[in-house]
């Protein structure tokens, strides 16, 4: 479990990363959409997980659009 989490935190940074560096710019293009789609996608996977701790639902507040 150790090496999942790891893994998610390294793939979670890295989009993070890409999309602030667009913002960044003033302009932001599809790679700023990209990462804000993967991040998204890995929020909701995570926000309807029936094992998801209770309170960690609040700290997930962002709708997919």
């Amino acid at each position: 479990m150790a090496e999942v989490n790891g893994a998610l935190y390294e793939v979670t940074s890295h989009l993070c990363s890409r999309l602030y560096a667009e913002l960044a710019t003033g302009s932001p293009g599809p790679i700023a959409e990209a990462s804000w789609e993967a991040l998204m996608s890995i929020t909701t996977a995570w926000r309807e997980d029936p094992e998801l701790p209770e309170g960690m639902r609040e700290l997930l507040p962002v709708k997919p659009r």
